[in-house]
């Protein structure tokens, strides 16, 4: 999948049961691989997603809000160099984020909007020019567990975000922080 204009796999709207692996995404306009919209169940495992425009593997829940992806695994990528984020969890929950290699983004993982339950552990995280982790308002109940953080400004950052679990995470060569936690924002 690569050099398209926007995305370059989109699975949407209730595509559920899926294996995407093995793929190879790259130089898309946007996001490499996207589940966007009540896409559950599927796996993500073994692609290689860089030098996209904003996000190599995205878990979302539409432009409105319109559903969540739940259920998805997204294990064992190689996730690079790509402009915003490498792999972000939108809106969605009970996922798990598991053995990727996240290199070269400005934020490496994000889970943001109503991300509930989701489970990031054993990923390598290196080189985010931000934040290797963020969680992000209003995301609740997701652990950030075990996974290895090296060379970002800050290893793992929780900002408004109730009942975030970060434990035995290996953070190494920070400029400015290991972990930042934000308290809640009110408009």
């Amino acid at each position: 999948f690569v050099d398209n204009h926007v995305y370059g796999l989109d699975p949407h709207d209730d595509s559920d049961g899926f294996v995407v692996a093995r793929n190879y995404a790259a130089r898309n306009g946007r996001h490499g691989i996207i589940f966007s919209r009540l896409c559950d169940d599927n796996v993500i495992r073994d692609n290689v997603s860089e030098h996209n425009g904003w996000h190599g593997i995205v878990l979302d829940d539409g432009k409105l809000g319109d559903g969540p992806s739940n259920g998805n695994r997204v294990v064992g990528n190689v996730v690079r160099d790509n402009g915003r984020v490498g792999i972000s969890i939108d809106g969605s929950g009970d996922n798990r984020v598991s053995a990727n290699r996240v290199s070269g983004q400005p934020v490496g993982i994000r889970l943001f909007g109503r991300s509930l339950g989701n489970l990031v552990v054993r990923n390598d995280l290196r080189d985010a020019h931000e934040m290797g982790v963020f969680v992000d308002r209003p995301a609740q109940a997701n652990a950030i567990v075990a996974n290895r953080v090296q060379s970002a400004r800050t290893g793992v950052r929780v900002r408004g975000a109730a009942d975030t679990t970060v434990r035995a995470n290996r953070l190494l060569a920070m400029t400015a922080h290991g972990v930042t936690v934000d308290g809640p924002w009110h408009a």
